[in-house]
């Protein structure tokens, strides 16, 4: 069975695309080291989120990088940190305020013991992104999110050419039996991209938030403005991804 590795920022779709794949071909998403990809040294070089130090990038397998808009990404992670803030501050942050956040401080726990700072949430999805896509040697394939939620048979059609990946049969799309499972005990979910909301989490889950790009309902002009200051050009051409212009002029 071929091995593959898989990155992506957390409110990605990662658990999706992961299930998608291993579902649907006769593939393994290899992790190195314990469940969180540590190796004996303590790095996240192969935990999906993890891998933030390029030259540690375990380079044996091709990879799928996992991608979402910018916006949506923003959205996703402010809806996330009000249910579930990494810090007592958050939860009276308002978006603006979580989105300019100086300097942007992100910590593993006591089983991910890894810090990425950053100037801000943009500048940190631009430097994560830029590792995964830019310093590897072997073959990558970028999964956008929204793709998958507009025609998933079609993009992983399309990873099965680049890769050679052999289907088990005739493709399964999980999405439409998706819904929220939280469990907030645990703090856990069963598929984390699975609704546009925490507070829709007893509805199903609607792709049009993403494919009519709702979510910027978050941004007024000074916001785009802000994103589009901070917008990395040549790395949002990879990732086919355009700025959102302000609308007054």
């Amino acid at each position: 069975m071929k091995k593959i590795q898989l990155y992506g920022l957390f409110r990605t779709g990662t658990n999706y695309v992961s299930q998608l794949i291993e579902n649907n071909f006769l593939v393994k998403i290899h992790h190195e080291g314990n469940e969180y990809g540590l190796n004996d040294r303590g790095f996240c070089t192969n935990w999906k989120h993890g891998s933030y130090i390029g030259h540690l990038l375990k380079e044996e397998y091709p990879a799928v990088i996992v991608t979402k808009n910018p916006y949506a990404w923003l959205v996703s992670c402010y809806n996330y940190w009000r249910k579930y803030p990494i810090g007592p501050e958050l939860d009276n942050f308002s978006f603006e305020q979580f989105i300019k956040a100086t300097p942007c401080t992100l910590e593993g726990c006591e089983t991910v013991p890894f810090m990425f700072r950053a100037k801000n949430l943009m500048q940190y999805y631009w430097n994560a992104n830029y590792n995964w896509t830019s310093v590897r040697s072997t073959p990558i394939f970028v999964v956008q999110y929204e793709a998958v939620l507009e025609d998933a048979e079609g993009v992983f059609a399309q990873m099965a050419n680049v890769f050679d990946f052999e289907r088990k049969g005739e493709f399964e799309d999980i999405k439409k039996n998706v819904l929220w499972d939280v469990k907030d005990d645990e703090n856990e979910f069963r598929l984390e991209n699975a609704a546009i909301s925490m507070d829709s989490k007893d509805k199903n889950f609607d792709p049009s938030y993403y494919n009519e790009k709702k979510y910027l309902e978050y941004f007024n002009d000074d916001l785009l403005e802000y994103i589009k200051n901070e917008w990395d050009f040549s790395l949002g051409n990879k990732l086919a991804y355009v700025p959102e212009n302000p609308t007054h002029h």
